[in-house]
């Protein structure tokens, strides 16, 4: 039985597509310039608040990661590690300046094998847990990427480590947005994800009708 394969330019534009919401929202959030993330209402992409470390020996924890004295300020809206399985381990703090308790954190990229937040404040450190591997509908919210609730009082600051392992590319869209922004946002990628997967099935139902009329494999 013969497998279909979806021509190379179909590949292409399906990777275009996957991360083209993401490539638009990075465009349009408010980027970080400080040490500790300010959130004022405004959705805030956290990129250059953030501390980073990656443990190329892979033997620290949540227990021993506050003796390290290598993590380094990104100078990257979005910091990338490459293809790395490496542990990576973020710091930040963030103060909210705004009258809103209830923020969402989003790490928007899906492929990570082990997601860990942990606030500094609490003295025990339980993190809030994330497993691309779990349903969705076991998941605080029934979305692909990580996305955490921060509640947090106006005027308070407070900091927080994330944990992170992936078997793939490795990069760290941090977001912060109030509640209801991250649901809008979440639906503005949902209709852009709709429009341009429309365009790509109509793209394929063309290239079909146009080898079923020529006979020409070059349409396939």
């Amino acid at each position: 039985m013969k497998i279909f394969a979806l021509p190379r330019r179909s590949v292409l534009l399906f990777r275009f597509i996957v991360f083209l919401p993401i490539i638009v929202l990075v465009a349009n959030v408010q980027p970080g310039v400080a040490q500790a993330i300010t959130f004022d209402g405004k959705t805030t992409l956290a990129g250059k608040y953030l501390y980073v470390f990656e443990d190329v020996s892979n033997n620290y924890t949540i227990a021993n990661i506050s003796k390290v004295t290598d993590f380094s300020r990104s100078i990257d809206e979005t910091p990338n590690f490459g293809n790395s399985e490496n542990n990576i381990w973020v710091k930040f703090s963030i103060t909210n300046k705004s009258n809103l308790t209830q923020l969402i954190l989003e790490l928007a990229h899906p492929f990570w094998d082990t997601v860990r937040l942990y606030r500094v404040n609490d003295s025990l450190m339980q993190p809030v847990e994330f497993s691309s591997r779990k349903n969705f509908r076991d998941r605080k919210y029934e979305h692909v990427n990580p996305a955490f609730d921060i509640n947090i009082s106006e005027e308070e600051t407070q900091d927080y480590i994330l944990h992170l392992r992936a078997s793939d590319q490795a990069i760290v869209p941090l977001i912060i947005y109030s509640y209801s922004g991250f649901f809008d946002s979440v639906l503005f990628r949902e209709i852009i994800y709709g429009v341009l997967f429309g365009i790509m099935i109509a793209m394929m139902l063309y290239n079909l009708f146009i080898y079923f009329s020529v006979k020409e494999k070059a349409y396939i």
